[in-house]
């Protein structure tokens, strides 16, 4: 028999970070009973946003505080998300936080979200959805797909992240749950808000791009994504792209400079993005674009900001 998605008890981690703030108050507008967990530094503020959410102060990482909110909330529908936040611009060290911000999202990957995963199952969950991305596939400019794997080949942390996924999605669709891979986030609370760091760094002329920035970004708006989470609620299992369309970062960091009224970037070598920012030197000059064709269909979604300029200059 056929679930009714109408009205159900929502356990949602990460409801500080990007996707799932807005997430869990949209949940909690459309009448569902929802806890959610969030950062404990950022608790107040989801509380702040949302004084009706019940918000549970617990750390992504806290493996043995999510297993007992979860043995206490009784739900019937499951998401994990990161609570990856955007920096601010005027944080000097966001590229290093960004850094860590992959590590923890790895740690949760390989040692946290699969054993929470079988445990919603034991506890009778009737919908897991499983929030990942498209940031670790293989690079070249050769469209990924829905049927398509990260790179778990690829060097330092973007591999380590690569694999930590893989491990998490096989988790999800081992008990028929429902995978969300999220593009670039853009709108309110993402750097590509008007007071974003990457917005406030090309305002500022602060932006650098490689010489060879052929890497391609596949966006999506926060509405857009949150629209197409709460469509998971009736999803069927498998995995779904939730982006718009890709762009180059050759094409789109010097629109937005031309939008706003300043220079355009400053080009350095690629040898600019070493060490700590190597990941940002894939982003920009490697990843490969995304497409969602099956998710448009299989979904029943489509945004409703769907190219590039559309996701990034309409917040401005």
């Amino acid at each position: 028999m056929a679930r009714d998605y109408a009205t159900v008890r929502v356990l949602l981690v990460g409801a500080s970070g990007q996707v799932g703030s807005p997430l869990a108050r949209r949940l909690s507008r459309d009448g569902h009973d929802v806890v959610a967990t969030a950062d404990p530094r950022a608790a107040g503020r989801a509380r702040h946003l949302d004084p009706q959410l019940d918000i549970a102060p617990v750390d992504l990482l806290d493996l043995a505080g999510m297993q007992r909110l979860l043995h206490t909330s009784d739900a019937d529908v499951f998401y994990l998300l990161t609570d990856n936040t955007a920096q601010p611009p005027s944080d000097c060290g966001s590229i290093f936080k960004d850094r860590r911000s992959v590590k923890r999202a790895v740690s949760f990957y390989n040692d946290v979200a699969p054993l929470l995963v079988n445990a919603a199952l034991q506890r009778g969950c009737r919908k897991i959805i499983a929030g990942s991305h498209t940031a670790a596939f293989t690079p070249g400019s050769t469209v990924r797909r829905e049927i398509d794997v990260m790179w778990k080949d690829g060097p330092g942390l973007l591999g380590q992240l690569a694999r930590a996924t893989e491990r998490f999605e096989e988790a999800t669709n081992a008990v028929g749950g429902v995978i969300l891979r999220y593009g670039t986030p853009t709108g309110p609370g993402t750097y590509y808000a008007p007071d974003g760091r990457d917005i406030d760094a090309i305002s500022r002329g602060r932006f650098r791009l490689p010489e060879d920035a052929r890497g391609y970004q596949s966006f999506i708006h926060v509405r857009d994504a949150v629209n197409a989470s709460v469509a998971a609620l009736t999803a069927a299992k498998g995995t779904y792209h939730i982006v718009g369309d890709s762009v180059q970062a050759r094409k789109w960091v010097p629109t937005v400079a031309e939008y706003l009224n300043v220079d355009p970037p400053r080009h350095v070598n690629a040898v600019w993005y070493a060490g700590p920012l190597r990941m940002r030197k894939h982003m920009l000059t490697a990843s490969a674009p995304v497409a969602a064709d099956q998710t448009y269909k299989k979904l029943g979604w489509l945004p409703t900001l769907p190219t590039w300029q559309q996701q990034i200059l309409t917040p401005l």
